[in-house]
């Protein structure tokens, strides 16, 4: 099969150095058929060399300069504007978190344009954090068939982790919702997703039935894309990118968006996107890749320890590790530190 293409996509210091540490890990795998990558950041610069080192980085994507045709989007999906201080980042994330300027998980998208104009048309979506696992196939626990047919799926289809759909089942009139979303959140986008996506139909002049009584979303960290062209790819971003523009441009479909209390998630406007450009959804169990999270990366708004309880912000990854040793020594001990997700 034609391999897929990784799109990853980092801003800030410490998810740039994720994505160069598991980059780096991959190759050194011992696999030499690794995927190729392309890179969306907010400081290209750190990425330069590092390309030319690894050969493995087919795009660096600047997302400043991609998104310079879409103002709107400078002023709904928040970005820091420091990109090198740790610190100065760390304090202008929370500074404007505090305003209700929140960061868009949607943003990765802007990866879809230069993907499509490189003239691929199978991607794997993925966060920083996750990890590719050529292990498997090095120490024999899958075959070499047996990892990359995980990616050989139908074209036209997003396979993605914890895929589920949200529905009215017509004979009960019972509602089947999301977990990802909540029992009351699925409901309301269902009816939201409908608006949004006659919307689109008006834009695009389609004759489309515009009410969504089905809405098929996947978790994030994880999407595989396998489309029918580049020119696909590009029709799917354009109706994604309309879709958050919609709903980012209204406070109350907005405000379904807000995840964790600190971003701006993307069930919705993918779900749209999909529905729209006849993408099927499929589940992708943790196969072929798991996500690690590292409490470290989000040092200056650190998640929840699993389990419950609190760690210590810092102002960069190496003061959030020493304000933390204690707790991480006891959490490598139990084998949570990084914390592993189980899809």
């Amino acid at each position: 099969m034609n391999k897929p293409i990784i799109s990853l996509w980092g801003f800030g210091p410490s998810f740039r150095n994720r994505i160069k540490s598991n980059i780096t890990e991959a190759i050194n795998s011992g696999y030499n058929n690794i995927m190729d990558y392309v890179i969306l950041t907010d400081y290209p610069e750190d990425f330069k060399e590092f390309a030319k080192e690894t050969g493995v980085i087919k795009a660096i994507i600047n997302i400043h300069d991609a998104r310079k045709g879409h103002k709107w989007s400078k002023q709904l999906e928040y970005i820091p504007n420091t990109a090198t201080d740790a610190k100065k980042y760390g304090d202008e994330y929370v500074d404007n978190l505090n305003e209700n300027k929140y960061f868009s998980y949607s943003l990765h998208r802007f990866s879809f344009p230069t993907i499509a104009k490189l003239g691929y048309n199978k991607i794997v979506f993925m966060d920083a954090d996750v990890k590719i696992r050529y292990d498997k196939i090095v120490n024999g626990e899958l075959t070499e068939e047996q990892f990359w047919e995980e990616f050989n799926t139908p074209v036209n289809s997003m396979k993605g982790c914890v895929a589920e759909t949200g529905y009215v089942d017509r004979e009960t009139f019972q509602f089947k919702w999301m977990r990802a979303m909540g029992p009351e959140q699925s409901l309301i986008s269902l009816q939201l997703c409908s608006i949004v996506y006659n919307k689109l139909c008006e834009k695009y002049n389609s004759n489309k039935f515009p009410l969504i009584t089905q809405l098929p979303i996947t978790e994030g960290p994880f999407r595989y894309y396998h489309l029918e062209s580049p020119e696909k790819v590009k029709d799917l971003f354009d109706k994604w990118n309309e879709s958050i523009k919609i709903i980012l441009s209204n406070h109350f479909f907005q405000n379904c968006q807000q995840c964790g209390g600190y971003m701006l998630c993307d069930y919705m406007p993918v779900a749209i996107a999909n529905l729209y450009c006849d993408v099927q959804v499929l589940n992708f169990p943790n196969t072929v890749y798991n996500r690690q999270i590292h409490f470290e990366d989000r040092y200056f708004l650190p998640p929840r320890i699993p389990g419950g309880g609190n760690f210590k912000t810092g102002e960069n990854q190496e003061d959030f590790i020493e304000n933390n040793k204690d707790l991480k020594n006891l959490m490598s001990q139990h084998k949570t530190w990084p914390h592993t997700e189980p899809y």
